[in-house]
C-alpha cells in the first residue's frame, strides 16, 4: 500500500541469462500487469523488481493472449470463450502469484534455447494483440511442451509481440531494447514493427532501433543496447546483443537531429529503386550511426560527393538538385555541431558563409548544371589534401577565382567570408590530424548541402543564401 493509500502491486522477473528471452518476459510482465500505467523497474542484477499502483486491466486484451494457450482449436467458439472467463480470475492470478515471488523460477529445468525457438511464432503490427491466436505456443519447433511454465511462456509471448521486425531476404531479426538499471515504464513500445531495406546488413537494424528510439522521446526510459533474436529461412539461429551502445548513448546525450537524419534517409532509399550509390550512403549512415568514427564520417562525405555526380551526368540531370540535393545531410549549424561531438572531443566552428562561398564558386545559382560538371574536379582536390594549411589555401584560391570570373553574379557572398577564413585559419586545434579529418569531412558535406543549379531552359534568379537554407 502506498503512502497515498493506492494498493500497490510488486512483481520479480529472473533473468536467465539469455538476453533477448529475459528482455521479452520483462516488458511481457510489465504490460501485462500495469499497461499504461507507470510503474517502477530496478535491475538487481540477477533479477528485475516491478512495482507501482495496481491497475485495472482490460479483460479482454488478458483473454486474447490465453486464448489460444489455454482452449487450442476449441470446436464451439462460444463455449471456448466461456470456459476462458470462467477461468480468467484463476489463470491471471496464477500468473501474479508467479512472478510475486523473489525467487520466481519455473517449476523444472526448462529447456530455453528451445522455448526461444517456441516464441518465434509471435505476432507482427501495428496492434500486438490484432491476432491473438498466434500468442504463446503451447509446443516448440522441437517437440518439447511447457504446460507447467504458462506464466512464463504467456510473460515471454506477450513481450515477444512488442518486438520490431526487420529483415532481409530470408534473414529475419526481432529487436526488442533493454533498459539502464532503474527505469518508469507506462505506455511504452507502441512503435512501426516492420522494417526491411535493400540496402542489407545491418541497415535494417539501424533504421528499426532509431524508430524504437524516436517514439521513446519523452519518456523517462533510458535505452542502454537492444537485443536479438535472428531467424534464417524461419529456423532459429542466434539472439543477443546487437552492441549499440554508442548509438543509444548519443541519442541520451541530445544527438537526436543527427540521428534523426539518418533514419530519414533510410526511409527514403529503402524501396527497390533506390540507386547502388543511394544504398551504399545508407550502408555508409547505418555504420556511422552505431559507430560514430572519423574515417566512417569521411566515407559518408565521398559518397554523397560521388553519389551527385553520378546524378549530373546520368539521365535526368535537371531533376537531380530536386532530388537528392533537397536533402540536406545534417544541413544546419546545431545538426553538425552534433556530428563533431559525436565524431571527436573538440569543438570546431564551421563558418556558414565559407561553406557558402565554397559552394557558389563551384556551381553557381546562375548556370545551367549541365556547364558546371567542372566542379568535381575542384572538390576532390579539396578531398584530397592532408593539412589545413593546404586545405585552407585551396579554398582561397577557389573563391578568389570565383570573384574574378566575369560571369560571376554572386560576388556579394564571398565577401564575410574572406574573414571567416582568416578566423578559422589560425585555430591551432586543427593542426591535430583526426580533429583536421572530421571538420574537413564536416565543411564538405555542408558545401554539397549548399551545391545549387539551374535547371537547363529554366528561366531562373540567383538564390540567395538565406532564401536557399529552408
Amino acid at each position: 500500500m502506498s503512502r497515498l493509500g493506492i494498493p500497490t502491486t510488486t512483481l520479480y522477473v529472473k533473468k536467465t541469462g539469455l538476453p533477448f528471452y529475459d528482455a521479452s518476459r520483462l516488458i511481457g510482465v510489465a504490460h501485462l500487469f500495469f499497461g499504461t500505467a507507470s510503474a517502477e523497474v530496478e535491475d538487481k542484477g540477477a533479477f528485475w523488481v516491478i512495482y507501482g499502483s495496481e491497475s485495472s486491466r482490460d479483460k479482454d486484451q488478458i483473454l486474447w493472449i490465453m486464448d489460444e494457450l489455454l482452449v487450442p482449436r476449441a470446436k464451439d467458439v462460444q463455449k471456448k470463450i466461456k470456459a476462458l472467463e470462467q477461468n480468467f480470475e484463476k489463470i491471471f492470478q496464477g500468473i501474479a502469484d508467479y512472478f510475486g515471488q523473489p525467487n520466481s523460477i519455473a517449476k523444472k529445468d526448462t529447456p530455453l534455447m528451445a522455448m526461444d525457438t517456441s516464441l518465434l511464432t509471435g505476432i507482427r503490427g501495428f496492434d500486438p494483440l490484432a491476432r491473438y491466436s498466434l500468442l504463446a505456443p503451447q509446443t516448440s519447433a522441437s517437440g518439447a511442451k511447457y504446460k507447467d511454465d504458462q506464466p512464463e511462456i504467456i510473460a515471454s509471448t506477450f513481450g515477444l509481440s512488442y518486438a520490431a521486425r526487420s529483415w532481409v531476404q530470408k534473414e529475419t531479426n526481432l529487436i526488442l531494447p533493454i533498459f539502464g538499471e532503474r527505469f518508469v515504464i507506462g505506455g511504452f513500445l507502441n512503435f512501426r514493427r516492420n522494417f526491411s531495406h535493400q540496402a542489407g546488413g545491418s541497415v535494417t537494424t539501424v533504421w528499426a532501433a532509431l524508430s524504437i528510439l524516436s517514439d521513446l522521446i519523452g519518456k523517462p526510459i533510458p535505452v542502454i543496447d537492444f537485443v536479438y533474436n535472428k531467424i534464417v529461412q524461419q529456423t532459429f539461429y542466434e539472439s543477443g546483443y546487437l552492441g549499440y551502445e554508442r548509438l543509444c548513448s548519443n541519442w541520451q546525450e541530445g544527438k537526436k537531429n543527427a540521428l534523426r537524419e539518418i533514419k530519414l534517409y533510410l526511409e527514403q532509399t529503402r524501396n527497390e529503386q533506390a540507386s547502388q550509390q543511394r544504398l551504399a550512403l545508407a550502408r555508409a549512415l547505418a555504420r556511422f550511426a552505431i559507430n560514430p568514427t572519423v574515417t566512417n564520417l569521411e566515407a559518408i562525405q565521398k559518397l554523397k560527393a560521388r553519389l551527385l555526380i553520378a546524378l549530373t551526368e546520368g539521365e535526368g540531370q535537371n531533376r537531380w538538385f530536386a532530388s537528392e540535393l533537397r536533402f540536406r545531410l545534417w544541413g544546419n549549424q546545431d545538426t553538425l555541431k552534433e556530428v563533431i561531438s559525436m565524431t571527436i572531443e573538440n569543438e570546431i566552428p564551421i563558418p556558414e558563409g565559407l561553406t557558402w562561398a565554397v559552394a557558389k564558386s563551384l556551381i553557381p545559382s546562375d548556370k545551367p548544371l549541365h556547364e558546371a560538371k567542372g566542379w568535381f574536379n575542384k572538390f576532390v582536390r579539396l578531398e584530397n589534401l592532408g593539412t589545413a594549411d593546404r586545405f585552407f589555401a585551396e579554398i582561397e584560391r577557389i573563391i578568389s577565382r570565383a570573384t574574378y570570373d566575369p560571369d560571376q553574379t554572386v560576388n556579394r557572398v564571398f565577401g564575410a567570408s574572406k574573414e571567416e577564413l582568416q578566423k578559422i585559419r589560425q585555430l591551432a586545434v586543427l593542426q591535430d590530424n583526426k580533429t583536421f579529418r572530421a571538420f574537413k569531412a564536416v565543411f564538405l558535406l555542408e558545401v554539397l548541402s549548399k551545391l545549387r543549379g539551374r535547371p537547363e531552359g529554366a528561366d531562373e534568379s540567383p538564390e540567395t543564401p538565406a532564401e536557399s537554407e529552408t
